[in-house]
């Protein structure tokens, strides 16, 4: 008899948390930061990928177990640009809601988009 895993999501597949009154949820990994905002680690940043996201929490993978509560600022790579050639950044500010080992959900609190730098090339300015 095969397992059941009802929380497993299939490559290419959207998730639903409306159980939990959330907003649905979209597996992208995508190359990101973050950097605890208080606490004895504060200031130091670490580079993660996220697993999925949605309009009010982020699943990434942690370098370190966090506490739940621990508020974090996270830098999310978009994975599309601006007319066509300008690599954005998602910037949110949020708290650990919950841990499973390194696997860490950040609610999305407040967001906002910015320009991020392309491994030193020049940017064409139109």
């Amino acid at each position: 008899m095969a397992a059941h895993y009802p929380n497993r999501v299939r490559q290419g597949e959207v998730r639903s948390l409306e159980r939990r009154g959330q907003a649905t949820c979209f597996p992208l990994a995508l190359d990101m930061s973050y950097s605890l905002l208080e606490g004895a680690g504060s200031g130091q940043t670490h580079a993660s990928q996220t697993i999925d996201l949605s309009s009010s929490a982020v699943r990434f993978i942690a370098a370190e177990p966090l506490a739940l509560g621990t508020r974090l600022q996270v830098a999310i790579n978009w994975a599309c640009s601006l007319d066509g050639g300008i690599a954005l950044q998602l910037i949110a500010g949020g708290t650990v809601v919950r841990v499973c080992g390194a696997e860490t959900v950040v609610t999305i609190e407040k967001h906002g988009f910015k320009t991020r730098r392309t491994g030193g090339k020049m940017v064409p300015i139109r």
